[in-house]
């Protein structure tokens, strides 16, 4: 998004300002996207880097803030992205095509915040718990399958030879 911006932005005074604001949007989302998955173990960090970041002037800090506060950062960094976008001067038609990759970003992360969020059953995370768990029960499931063979095999010998 910021490449294709960054190559058709048409080059007035201003637009490197705004292809770096948009920049810093499209680092924002990301992060923000990586401060969900981490959990509340990187709050403190999410805030000092966005405040650094944002810290240029009085809008940019309250933007940060109310990101920053939003019940779902992704997709509230999501739309100031957009906003973002909207801001750099390009003629319509790139414009467009670039917005389409912003919505398939868009998509592709509520479709992952859907999968992320959903449950997980309990034998799930029995067995994904560690790869020893695997092997125990790949292990038990090959000696009774093999023991199983094995008798099966004897009966019949024994059943052939008399």
């Amino acid at each position: 998004m910021v490449r294709m911006t960054a190559t058709f932005v048409e080059g007035g005074e201003g637009d490197k300002e705004k292809v770096e604001h948009l920049s810093n949007a499209a680092w924002l989302l990301t992060r923000s996207l990586m401060s969900d998955l981490l959990g509340p173990e990187d709050e403190e960090d999410y805030r000092e880097q966005v405040m650094s970041v944002y810290s240029q002037s009085e809008e940019q800090r309250d933007t940060a803030l109310r990101i920053i506060d939003s019940e779902d950062r992704t997709m509230a960094s999501l739309a100031h992205a957009s906003i973002a976008l909207d801001n750099v001067p390009i003629d319509e038609k790139r414009r467009v095509e670039i917005d389409k990759s912003l919505v398939i970003v868009g998509d592709c992360i509520g479709v992952c915040q859907k999968i992320y969020s959903s449950p997980v059953p309990l034998v799930c995370k029995f067995f994904a718990a560690s790869t020893d768990c695997q092997m125990i029960f790949w292990i038990l499931s090959a000696s009774i399958v093999g023991i199983e063979y094995i008798i099966r095999t004897f009966v019949t010998m024994t059943l052939t030879s008399s």
